[in-house]
């Protein structure tokens, strides 16, 4: 089990290796739920032309269409918000400033108004040029750029929402996730939360705070007793009740 700061410098080598192994389906799989998960949840990848039938976003698909004709198809993908469109590229490549500048010429040239910008890559970039990426697609396109480099990605995926991403495409083990419970305070936070209130786990990071409950329950000797007492306790109670 390792804590945040070793997990995210493992995820981060995790996210280099997929260069060297070709692994971009990966990393655009890894872009692009993260991104629905922090960012939109309505995304579509750009993989085809789209069917005919219908005008129901009619401006989306066509600017779907659009992507899907360009050398960065398999690459990116969009998302719709009230008001905005928002468009996702992503690059294992070096060399990544003038790609992230290439590519943003490729996108913001197709006629269609395109509101934010976000670049995963993973190649880390400095501030300093990130910040005259930013102005370069403000200035040239009026379009809002966000980056996510492979530091910064790596840090995000520790956290416990997206770091089933992390698991499923970086093979990193779920032992590794730090242990969630540090305190008598949260455990017995967390116990009246899943037991007291009889709530159903949604998500892994539901699942992550139950499962770490029950190991300590399980084999914290302190929180054993605990537990024995509790549950003595309620039985003497519906005795006592019973006899009444």
């Amino acid at each position: 089990m390792a804590n945040p700061d070793e997990l995210g410098r493992y995820i981060r080598f995790q996210l280099a290796e997929l260069r060297a192994r070709n692994g971009h389906h990966e990393f655009e799989h890894i872009a692009r739920y993260f991104s629905r998960l922090r960012i939109s949840e309505r995304i579509i990848p750009a993989t085809g032309p789209v069917g005919a039938g219908g005008d129901a976003g009619r401006d989306f698909e066509t600017y779907r269409s659009y992507l899907a004709s360009t050398p960065i198809a398999s690459s990116t993908f969009l998302a719709n918000s009230p008001g905005k469109t928002l468009v996702f590229a992503c690059s294992l490549k070096t060399g990544i400033e003038g790609k992230i500048q290439s590519d943003a010429r490729t996108i913001c040239s197709g006629g269609h108004q395109i509101d934010e910008l976000f670049y995963f890559c993973e190649p880390d970039v400095p501030v300093g040029r990130r910040n005259k990426l930013k102005n370069y697609c403000k200035e040239e396109f009026n379009v809002e750029l966000t980056i996510f480099d492979g530091t910064g990605l790596a840090e995000n995926l520790v956290n416990p929402d997206v770091f089933w991403i992390a698991q499923q495409y970086l093979g990193i083990p779920a032992e590794m996730y730090p242990k969630p419970l540090e305190s008598d305070e949260s455990y017995d936070t967390s116990r009246q939360k899943w037991i007291g209130q009889s709530r159903t786990p949604l998500s892994f990071a539901d699942f992550t705070e139950v499962k770490g409950g029950l190991r300590r329950a399980t084999f914290d000797r302190d929180c054993v007793k605990t537990q024995c007492n509790i549950v003595r306790a309620d039985c003497g109670h519906r005795v006592s009740r019973s006899a009444r």
